[in-house]
């Protein structure tokens, strides 16, 4: 269940990262469109790049949200395991012990 969890977590990870280009061609189409407004006041330019920013910075908060979720993940998908190994040993001496009384 956890390392299902963290393949779905990875993959999201991994098309988000991938789908940085778009915030990469938002930056450029911004960049060219005030290169071609030369008239702009500086408010204007500042309206214009302040979309862009927030785009940015959300795709940041996106993908330091993401690479924690993945290393949560993982480090639940470790601990499962380190449990699953305990109730292991624990059912493997129990049927010893049940057979040495027998």
């Amino acid at each position: 269940m956890v390392e299902d969890q963290l393949n779905r977590a990875k993959a999201l990870q991994n098309e988000i990262l991938s789908n940085g280009r778009l915030i990469d061609a938002a930056r450029q189409a911004t960049n060219n469109l005030l290169n071609s407004l030369e008239d702009l006041t500086p408010a204007e330019r500042d309206s214009i790049e302040g979309a862009t920013k927030e785009l940015e910075s959300r795709y940041q908060d996106l993908i330091e949200a993401m690479g924690e979720k993945v290393k949560d993940l993982d480090s639940a998908l470790t601990q499962s395991q380190d449990v699953q190994d305990a109730v292991d040993n624990v059912t493997t001496w129990l049927t010893q012990a049940e057979n040495q009384i027998k």
